[in-house]
């Protein structure tokens, strides 16, 4: 997947790749999370894609890991320590099926 997938791609296919992979094989999947903006668009597409898909297909667990390296800028760590709490929480809150265990 290249700088020019979305030329010919939809985010929907993006999805159902990351559909594919996830029922693939049973492993538990572990995503490291930085809080940066290119771990927070992986996560993002995790969830949307997880998100879309049903409870029976739900067979694994997803691990969103991050740690404090004490190097972090303090902005980024209140980030990672407000953003994804909130986006997992809102997202139960309407009604749908957790993505972190």
């Amino acid at each position: 997947m290249g700088l020019h997938y979305f030329l010919n791609h939809k985010k929907e296919d993006l999805y159902k790749n990351v559909q594919e992979v996830y029922k693939s094989d049973d492993r538990p999947w572990v995503v490291g999370f930085s809080g940066g903006k290119d771990s927070t668009v992986v996560v993002q597409i995790i969830f949307y894609a997880l998100s879309s898909m049903s409870k029976n297909e739900l067979t694994k667990p997803v691990y969103i890991i991050s740690s404090d390296t004490m190097v972090e800028n303090p902005k980024i760590l209140e980030h990672i320590d407000t953003q994804l709490p909130e986006s997992v929480t809102k997202h139960l809150y309407n009604g749908r099926k957790p993505l972190i265990r």
